[in-house]
């Protein structure tokens, strides 16, 4: 009701699209296997938002049919090979060139990126998947923000003195945001003191 971490409730989707293991046929292209009449294949990783490892698998992609452009994707789940054949839709630019997208399994409408749910790779509206910040609070929304300028700013973490009018400009929304967050927390923090004061605590934090 309000608080923190209060956002909208959402009972259908299965998940957020951050926690779940995407494919983006952008990632492709700029990693070379996306070239028309071509065949290429490498093998994709994917780390969560820590750095930690969240697995692997193989991606073969094959250009070279411009009636049948696929993508193969061969990888383990549960202790079992999994390998899925998705089709890959092209459509001309306006100056040369192709733009690729995938052809979602599911719904058969083109997407540029996968996400596996239900057990395949699949657009994130057949996944039932949203954005994390589709549920998020304003408190949250800061609190994210925040943590996007900390990693431009200091990429190891280290603090350092700002220079250029730039990065000068990313410390002052940085310690914008931070005051804003400390004032919600001191705002949410209060307020929580108060109904349980109400509902019979003790002013000394002890009930």
């Amino acid at each position: 009701m309000g608080g923190y971490s209060s956002g909208r409730f959402r009972t259908r989707n299965r998940g957020t699209c951050e926690r779940a293991l995407g494919l983006d046929i952008r990632a492709l292209r700029r990693a070379g296997l996306c070239r028309e009449g071509c065949q290429a294949a490498r093998t994709w990783r994917w780390t969560w938002n820590d750095g930690s490892d969240a697995g692997s698998m193989s991606v073969s992609v094959d250009l070279t049919d411009p009636l049948e452009r696929t993508v193969q994707l061969t990888y383990s789940a549960d202790g079992e090979p999994r390998s899925e054949t998705i089709q890959i839709l092209s459509r001309p630019m306006r100056f040369g060139g192709l733009r690729y997208y995938f052809r979602c399994p599911a719904t058969a409408r083109r997407c540029e990126k996968l996400y596996r749910s239900g057990g395949r790779f699949v657009s994130r509206q057949a996944g039932r998947l949203t954005y994390a910040s589709q549920s998020e609070g304003p408190l949250d929304r800061m609190i994210r923000a925040k943590g996007k300028l900390e990693k431009r700013l200091w990429p190891e973490g280290k603090r350092a003195t700002p220079r250029g009018r730039n990065r000068r400009a990313l410390i002052d929304r940085w310690s914008d945001l931070e005051e804003r967050v400390d004032r919600c927390l001191d705002s949410f923090l209060a307020g929580v003191a108060g109904r349980l004061l109400r509902m019979g605590g003790r002013s000394d934090g002890t009930f």
